[in-house]
């Protein structure tokens, strides 16, 4: 008669991951713009767009800087 087969241990589960919280989510109303600024010159004048927030698929669409027309002056 063989000897009865040892029983293999079930791996340990893997070790949770932490849960980590960057703050507050962000969110813009669709068509906010994100916009780059190097520190330099008049903010409105050196300005440049980069994103637009697409409120569809909830995240920011690249653009080109002479793709969006310029912000009103109200």
């Amino acid at each position: 008669v063989p000897p009865p087969a040892e029983h293999a241990r079930p791996a340990p589960p893997p070790p949770a991951v932490p849960k980590i919280s960057s703050g507050i989510p962000l969110r813009p109303a669709p068509g906010t713009r994100l916009w780059r600024w190097d520190g330099e010159g008049d903010e409105t004048e050196a300005a440049v767009p980069v994103a637009v927030f697409d409120a569809v698929t909830g995240s920011w669409t690249t653009v080109r800087a002479d793709a969006l027309p310029a912000p009103r002056s109200d």
